[in-house]
């Protein structure tokens, strides 16, 4: 019978303070709102940085590209290759005339080593007139990550905290509902609350008659004083 008591008496002082259901919604809520303003600061980032490339596209086609494409034409002898003059001999590492026997092969050869040549240099100078962009956003994103990653993951924790103070709190309601004290908990914390209110009203009542008391010997006091006076003036005048 102890035992049980006990049992009961822990499950009611843990009941009384129950987590409300408004909380839960709005930690909940908290969370959803925290993940859509994560993406809102990301997609910013991003859009930011699209303008970025914007300008910087259009200063790397008039500064860098066309003046390289330019050049490449140029000491690639390309006009003189489609015309046949010329071929590129990877041996020596210059243009000769070509074979006349291997002319067409030679010139296609020419012409893709060119196309490959290019191709691999034009990435070179994207990656050095890009590269700094792209670590900057990098660096951004990984900031808002971090900052939103260690609010969700302390929204995430106080939501598990209050989901599982609620399972408590439904499986202590359902074992008292079980033994016939449905709705007990709710009854002794407003029990509690009006015996905290009657001391505190009582301690009140208390302090004013204590000053009431004190006034009254305050009177009584006074009133003494004024018979001894008497007394004294009595005694004089009978002397």
């Amino acid at each position: 019978m102890k035992s049980w008591f006990a049992v009961v008496l822990a499950l009611l002082v843990s009941a009384c303070s129950s987590v409300p259901p408004e909380v839960v919604a709005l930690s909940t809520q908290t969370g959803t709102d925290t993940r859509a303003l994560h993406e809102g600061y990301r997609a910013v980032v991003r859009k930011h940085f699209e303008t970025l490339r914007k300008v910087r596209e259009q200063e790397f086609a008039d500064k860098v590209l066309a003046p390289y494409i330019n050049d490449a034409i140029s000491q690639g002898r390309l006009l003189d290759v489609i015309a046949g003059k010329v071929v590129y001999d990877s041996a020596t590492d210059s243009f000769v005339p070509p074979d006349p026997a291997k002319a067409t092969v030679q010139k296609l050869d020419t012409l893709a080593t060119w196309n490959r040549q290019v191709a691999s240099d034009i990435e070179g100078l994207r990656k050095s007139a890009f590269g700094d962009l792209e670590q900057q956003e990098s660096q951004v994103l990984n900031a808002v990550d971090a900052a939103f990653g260690n609010i969700q993951r302390g929204n995430d924790a106080i939501l598990g905290y209050l989901l599982s103070l609620q399972k408590v709190d439904a499986a202590q309601n359902d074992l008292f509902r079980r033994i016939g004290l449905d709705g007990f908990p709710k009854k002794v914390g407003d029990a509690l609350q009006k015996a905290s209110d009657d001391a505190a009203a009582y301690t009140q009542r208390v302090d004013k008659l204590n000053t009431q008391a004190q006034d009254t010997k305050g009177r009584i006091k006074a009133l003494q004083d004024q018979v001894r006076k008497m007394q004294d003036q009595l005694k004089k005048g009978g002397s």
